[in-house]
């Protein structure tokens, strides 16, 4: 499982920051979370195709 990554503190910390700054962090939080979930969605194909 992969570990858990604090995306609320940090979106909260953002939130102080200026527009332009915060919609640049955003989208590149964004990017590595997408990235992160395909490579759980990976990993989880992996062990059922290794289970069956």
């Amino acid at each position: 499982m992969l570990n858990r990554r604090r995306t609320t503190r940090f979106k909260r910390n953002i939130r102080n920051a200026s527009p332009n700054r915060r919609r640049i962090t955003l989208k590149n939080i964004h990017k590595k979370i997408l990235h992160r979930r395909s490579q759980y969605a990976m990993m989880l194909l992996d062990s059922c195709a290794a289970q069956s």
